[in-house]
């Protein structure tokens, strides 16, 4: 029988690109078992190493998110310390531990270093998981195209932002790498080798057949449709008898003609109700110091671009307000998650474009689509051939066209 493993997915800050010349400030370990639960947590702030600096690059990020420095300094204990009640931690987790992190390349180099240096040793061994490196196998796809821009939404907890706070990104982490387990388990088990299937008395690979587990009960229904339709094509099936359960074909039914009609009309009235406040936030959107400024820093390079998703996240709850419980478009939803929640971090300077575009991206659609329910919404009614566009787009938003 295979050893039960605890996965304990670590985030740390640090003031330097590397342990010795720099120090890490913050430790967060969040431990998970296979079946995702949340078993345990283990935080500590961390006084400077001897000798050691602040890099200058790090001093200047850590300037833009005083929040989350701040928290680094608060009940900062010595290092050995520290690391001594790490140690016995991890040790006292059930199952063996492995340390999970994103990524792994950086977590790990401080975690191991200060290891050995105050306990002699790792509850690791020397080895670490990359979540990014699971997320390219998931993804059938290269490890630079792994990143969470092209994750789907599934994999993302809720409610769960990234603040650069060690526990809180620890958890956040750890909860993505969880749904990543989930969905592997959904693949079909890779045939066995004939020597690894005799040395254990049976030969071959078992059915598949009862393999995939229903969806859990109140799941984004659309998140359960495409993860079902890959289970299919990852089994190689035609996609007439790909494994895609009744209820969830029951729920993206069209709604009736009588009930669209309905659901246009609540639109309209209540694009007509808001309307002032409508016009007020693209005014904002149009301002010289809002959207405006905002595009203008994407070009110049500036890190206040970020600023823009929060344009963003208004536009969308305007638009969610308009016909409440009514889900948005699937691929909308998925260009606005790529395209909100990020934090800066100096690294994405190296790859401003593939950070940042986004954003933009995700503003254009949302404003494009309140400015096309302010424009066509209040003189609208039921749909009718040879619509305007605009108004089309809005109701193919909310799934009426």
């Amino acid at each position: 029988m295979a050893a039960i493993e605890t996965y304990v997915s670590t985030d740390i800050e640090a003031d330097g690109p590397i342990p010795g010349p720099h120090s890490m400030l913050s430790l967060g370990s969040a431990a998970f078992n296979e079946d995702g639960r949340l078993l345990d947590t283990f935080t500590a702030n961390l006084l400077p190493l001897p000798r050691a600096a602040p890099h200058p690059r790090y001093t200047e990020f850590w300037q833009g998110n005083p929040d989350a420095f701040a928290a680094t300094q608060m009940d900062r204990c010595d290092p050995e310390q520290a690391m001594r009640s790490y140690v016995a931690w991890v040790e006292a987790l059930p199952g063996l531990p492995v340390f999970v992190a994103y990524p792994a390349g950086f977590d790990f180099t401080f975690v191991y270093y200060y290891l050995h240096r105050f306990t002699g040793g790792s509850p690791f061994s020397h080895s670490a998981l990359d979540i990014k490196t699971v997320a390219m196998l998931l993804l059938h796809t290269g490890y630079r195209r792994a990143t969470k821009r092209y994750w789907p939404r599934e994999w993302f907890p809720r409610n769960s932002p990234h603040t650069h706070r060690a526990l809180d990104d620890a958890i956040e982490q750890g909860r993505e790498f969880c749904a990543m387990l989930i969905e592997a388990r959904r693949l079909p088990p890779r045939p066995e080798h004939p020597r690894g299937a005799a040395s254990r008395g049976r030969a071959g690979s078992r059915s598949t057949a009862q393999e995939l587990p229903a969806p859990a009960h109140g799941a984004d229904i659309r998140a359960d449709l495409l993860a079902l339709q890959e289970y299919g094509r990852a089994r190689g099936d035609p996609a007439d008898q790909r494994p895609v359960h009744e209820w969830v074909r029951s729920a993206l039914r069209q709604p009736s003609e009588g009930d669209r009609r309905a659901m246009i009309q609540t639109l309209v009235d209540n694009i007509k109700v808001r309307l002032p406040d409508l016009r007020e936030l693209l005014e904002a959107c149009d301002d010289q110091w809002g959207g405006e400024d905002h595009v203008y820093r994407f070009y110049r390079g500036s890190l206040e671009v970020y600023q823009i998703q929060a344009l963003t996240g208004r536009l969308v709850d305007a638009l969610r307000s308009l016909l409440p419980g009514q889900p948005l478009d699937v691929d909308f939803e998925q260009i606005i998650r790529e395209g909100t929640g990020h934090v800066f971090a100096l690294e994405h300077n190296q790859e401003w474009l593939l950070r940042t575009r986004p954003m933009l991206e995700a503003f254009w659609h949302a404003q494009y689509m309140v400015s096309m329910a302010v424009k066509y919404g209040p003189e609208s009614r039921a749909p009718a051939p040879g619509l305007p566009s605009g108004w089309a787009a809005v109701l193919t938003l909310y799934g009426v066209r």
